[in-house]
C-alpha cells in the first residue's frame, strides 16, 4: 500500500519491483493498491468537497464566537479566514480531464487552467489541515508544529479533517473491501517523509480491523533509523517502529521475501540467535527489531544489498492508469543503484555509513533491453529512478535500445562528470534519451574541486553544448551557501546559469545548500573550515546538522544575490513546479519536452507567468471581515519566529516538543467589533516553510536565505526576510 500524499501523475513504481519480485519467488497473491491517487479522487468528489466546506463554516464559526483566541487557534483561525473558494467536483472534473487528454494537455492555456484549479482545491484544503499544509502534491508540511524527524511528532493524534477525511476514505472505500478476504500481510511504503502522517493512520486502522495481519513498512523515509543511530538516539523511534510486525531499512525485496517465508513457518522477528523449526526466531538483514516490552529497538545485524540481476521486472498489472493526471502512461524503472562516482563531499544517500552512498550496481544491459520490451507494451515514457548512471553504461544500453528498434523515450538523473563526445551524445539520442538531470552544483571550479566532483565549468559548457544540439534537454541542479563559498562564487554560478541559458530547458532557482546527515563534510569538518557542527538536542533522527560555515557574507550583498537568483529563474514555484510541469524527471514535463520541443518548459512558464498576471484572484492579500485584529495576530506569527530562532541557537530545532510551550509566552487577542482588514494571504508561510528552511542552514549567515519563498516585510521592520 502506498499512503498520500504524493504524485498523482504516475504511480511509484518501487512496488512494482517488490509484486514482480514475489510473483517469480512465492506463490502468494500479491496486490499494489496505491491509496494516494485513490483517495485524490474521493477528495474530487462531491460529498468530500461539500464535507470540507461544511468543517471550514463550522470551525470558522466556532473560533469567531470566543471571546479571546489562544496563540493556536489564532493561527487556525488565519488559516481558515483565507477566501478560498472549494473548487466544484465539475471544476475539478474539468481539470483531471484536461491533464488526462491527448489534446487538451498540450494547450497551455488549458493546462493552466487545469493547474489553477487544482492548486485551489491544495489550498482551500489547506485551510483545514491546521497545523499541515497540502502543497504541490508532494508535501504535507507540519511547519514548526510537528517535526518528521521527532517520534512524538510523528505518532501524534491527527484528526480526519488534517489529513483531508483519509480516515473516512479508509472506513469507506478500502477496509470494507478487505474484509471480505483479510489479508495475511499488509506492506507499507514510505518513500517521503512528508507521508509520514498518512502512513502513521492507515497503520493503526489496519491493526485496529485486521488484528491478525501483519504489518510491515519499508521504503527510503525509514532512513530516520540511520540518523537516530548516527546520533545517538536510536530508541527515540521506539513509538512509531513498535505500530508494526516488521521494519525493513534498506533494500526490501530479499527481506520481504524472507518475512514472508518466515511468518508462513510460524516464526518471529527477534533479537535472538537464529534457531531451526516451526516457531523460530531469528535475526535478519535490513530488518531492525523492536523490544515488545522495553522501549528499546536494535539495528538490523547487517545490511545487504542485492544483485540486480537478480532481480525481477516490474510488474505494474495492478495499476489503474485511468486514475493518474497524465495522458499516457510514464513508468518509473531502476536499473542501477548507488552511485559509481560515491565522492562528492557534500552527498549523502542510501543507508552505507562509511561512505556517502550505497555500493553501485548496475542490471546488464542485455537484461535491461529485456525488460524495456516488456514495459514497451505498457507506455513509450521511462524515467530511470536512479542515482546516478556511469557513462558507459549509459551508452552500452543506449546502443543496445537502438540495435532492438525499442520506441523508447526516457530520461535519468545523469553526472556530467566527463565530456561525452559527440558520438556518444548521438548514441544517447538515438537510443530514446529525452532529458536529463543533471547536478551542476556550482559556478565555481574551485569549489567544484572541494566538492570532489571530478570536472570543471569549461567541460560543463562543452557537454551542455553537446547535448543542446543532439536534441536532449537538460535540468540543472545548482545551489548556493557550500561551506568556504565567496558572495563571488555564488555570483558566478547566477552566470554559469545565464551564460547557458540557451542549453537548458530549464532555468530552476539554485538551491540553499544543506548539510545532509553522513556527508563527508560532516566527518572532516576541519577541512571545510568548519566553525561548529552540532547535534540537535532535541530531534530523533535529525538528517542534518546545526553549522556554522567560515564565511560571512555582507547583508547588502547577499540581499542583492537573492534578488539576482529570483530575477534569473523562469521558475513560477507553485505553478510550474513538481511534480507537474518544472523538471525534466516529471512525467508532465517528459512529455511536454516530446510534444513542444527542448524550449517547451520555458514557454510555458513565459505564458504561465503573463496569465498570473491576468487573475486578480491570485493577489497576496485580501479584504475580510474579522472581530479579532489580524495585525495582533500577524505579530504573533513572527514573534514566535523570534523565540524559534533564539532556540535554533541552542541547539533546539523546531518540534512540537519545543514549539507548544513557546506558544503559552504569547499573548491571546480578544474579540472586538467585526471590521473589514487586510488578510495577509502569507502569513503563515514562514512557519509552515520553517522545516525545509532552517532545519539545517549555514549559522553563520548574518540573515537567513530563503531561496523559496519571500515573505513581506514584519512589525514594520525595516529588514525583509527575502529570497
Amino acid at each position: 500500500m502506498y499512503a498520500p500524499t504524493a504524485d498523482p501523475t504516475c504511480p511509484w513504481g518501487s512496488l512494482y519491483m517488490l509484486k514482480g519480485y514475489l510473483n517469480d519467488r512465492t506463490d502468494h497473491e500479491v496486490t499494489v493498491r496505491d491509496l494516494n491517487i485513490e483517495w485524490l479522487h474521493y477528495m474530487f468528489e462531491a460529498g468530500s468537497l461539500t464535507r470540507a466546506q461544511g468543517v471550514i463554516e463550522g470551525r470558522l464559526a466556532e473560533l469567531e464566537n470566543k471571546s479571546r483566541l489562544e496563540p493556536m487557534e489564532q493561527f487556525a483561525y488565519t488559516r481558515l479566514l483565507q477566501p478560498i473558494a472549494m473548487p466544484t467536483a465539475s471544476v475539478l472534473a474539468e481539470a483531471v480531464s484536461i491533464l488526462q487528454s491527448g489534446d487538451r494537455f498540450y494547450d497551455v492555456d488549458e493546462y493552466f487552467d487545469a493547474m489553477t484549479a487544482l492548486k485551489q482545491w491544495e489550498r482551500a484544503m489547506s485551510r483545514i489541515s491546521f497545523p499541515g499544509v497540502f502543497d504541490k502534491f508532494s508535501r504535507y508540511g507540519m511547519g514548526p508544529f510537528l517535526n518528521p524527524t521527532s517520534a512524538a511528532d510523528i505518532v501524534c493524534a491527527t484528526s480526519d479533517a488534517q489529513l483531508g477525511f483519509f480516515s473516512s476514505f479508509l472506513d469507506e472505500r478500502v477496509l470494507p473491501g478487505m474484509s471480505k478476504v483479510p489479508p495475511d500481510v499488509v506492506g507499507i511504503s514510505i518513500p517521503f517523509r512528508f507521508q509520514l502522517w498518512h502512513a502513521v493512520a492507515l497503520a493503526r486502522a489496519l491493526r485496529a480491523r485486521f488484528p491478525a495481519t501483519k504489518l510491515v513498512v519499508g521504503g527510503t523515509a525509514l532512513q530516520l533509523q540511520k540518523y537516530a543511530q548516527l546520533h545517538g538516539r536510536h530508541d527515540g523511534l521506539y513509538e512509531f517502529f513498535k505500530l508494526f510486525d516488521a521494519v525493513v531499512v534498506g533494500e526490501g525485496e530479499e527481506p520481504l521475501c524472507e518475512l514472508l517465508a518466515l511468518w508462513e513457518r510460524g516464526g518471529t522477528v527477534s533479537r535472538a540467535l537464529p534457531q531451526a523449526g516451526k516457531g523460530a526466531t531469528t535475526t535478519m538483514p535490513n530488518v531492525l527489531v523492536v523490544d515488545p516490552h522495553r522501549p528499546i529497538v536494535y539495528a538490523p545485524p547487517s545490511f545487504r544489498y542485492h544483485d540486480l540481476n537478480a532481480l525481477s521486472v516490474p510488474d505494474y498489472s495492478d495499476v489503474r492508469w485511468d486514475l493518474y493526471l497524465s495522458p499516457e502512461p510514464v513508468l518509473t524503472y531502476s536499473p542501477t543503484r548507488g552511485c559509481y562516482w560515491d565522492r562528492c563531499t557534500f552527498c549523502e544517500i542510501g543507508l552505507a555509513t562509511d561512505r556517502p552512498t550505497a555500493p553501485s550496481r548496475e542490471r546488464t544491459p542485455d537484461r535491461v533491453i529485456e525488460d524495456l520490451k516488456v514495459l514497451r507494451k505498457i507506455g513509450r515514457h521511462i524515467y530511470w529512478s536512479v542515482d546516478a548512471i556511469r557513462p558507459a553504461w549509459l551508452v552500452q544500453v543506449s546502443r543496445g535500445i537502438a540495435a532492438a528498434g525499442l520506441d523508447v523515450l526516457w530520461g535519468a538523473e545523469v553526472r556530467l562528470d566527463r565530456m561525452y563526445t559527440d558520438e556518444e551524445v548521438a548514441v544517447l539520442k538515438k537510443g530514446g534519451c529525452l532529458a536529463i538531470s543533471v547536478g551542476l552544483e556550482t559556478g565555481s571550479n574551485r569549489l567544484l574541486k572541494l566538492m570532489d566532483k571530478g570536472t570543471t565549468t569549461e567541460r560543463y559548457g562543452t557537454t551542455l553544448a553537446r547535448l543542446r544540439s543532439a536534441g536532449i534537454g537538460v535540468y540543472p541542479m545548482t545551489f548556493i551557501g557550500f561551506p568556504t563559498e565567496t558572495i563571488d562564487e555564488a555570483n558566478q554560478t547566477i552566470d554559469f546559469l545565464e551564460q547557458h541559458a540557451d542549453e537548458l530547458a530549464m532555468l530552476a532557482m539554485p538551491a540553499t545548500f544543506y548539510l545532509e546527515g553522513n556527508a563527508i563534510i560532516t566527518q572532516k569538518p576541519e577541512q571545510y573550515s568548519l566553525r561548529r557542527l552540532e547535534r540537535f538536542k532535541n530531534l530523533d533522527a535529525p538528517n542534518g546538522w546545526y553549522w556554522e560555515g567560515p564565511e560571512r557574507w555582507p547583508i547588502g550583498e547577499q540581499r542583492q544575490l537573492m534578488a539576482r537568483l529570483v530575477e534569473t529563474s523562469t521558475q513560477i514555484m507553485g505553478l510550474l513546479d513538481r511534480p507537474f510541469l518544472g523538471g525534466v524527471d516529471t512525467p508532465h514535463s517528459a512529455l511536454y519536452l516530446e510534444r513542444h520541443g527542448l524550449t517547451a518548459i520555458k514557454t510555458a512558464s513565459a505564458r504561465f507567468k503573463s496569465r498570473v498576471k491576468e487573475r486578480p484572484a491570485l493577489a497576496s492579500r485580501n479584504r475580510v471581515a474579522s472581530p479579532f485584529d489580524l495585525e495582533e495576530i500577524r505579530a504573533n506569527v513572527w514573534r514566535l519566529i523570534d523565540l524559534l530562532e533564539e532556540e535554533y541557537r541552542e541547539g533546539l530545532c523546531a518540534s512540537g516538543e519545543i514549539t507548544v510551550p513557546l506558544l503559552a509566552s504569547l499573548p491571546s487577542v480578544a474579540r472586538q467589533q467585526v471590521r473589514y482588514q487586510d488578510l495577509d494571504a502569507d502569513i503563515q508561510t514562514p512557519l509552515d516553510q520553517w522545516l525545509d528552511i532552517n532545519f539545517s542552514r549555514d549559522r553563520s549567515r548574518d540573515e537567513p536565505m530563503y531561496t523559496q519563498y519571500r515573505p513581506a516585510a514584519h512589525s514594520g521592520a525595516e529588514v525583509v526576510r527575502s529570497s
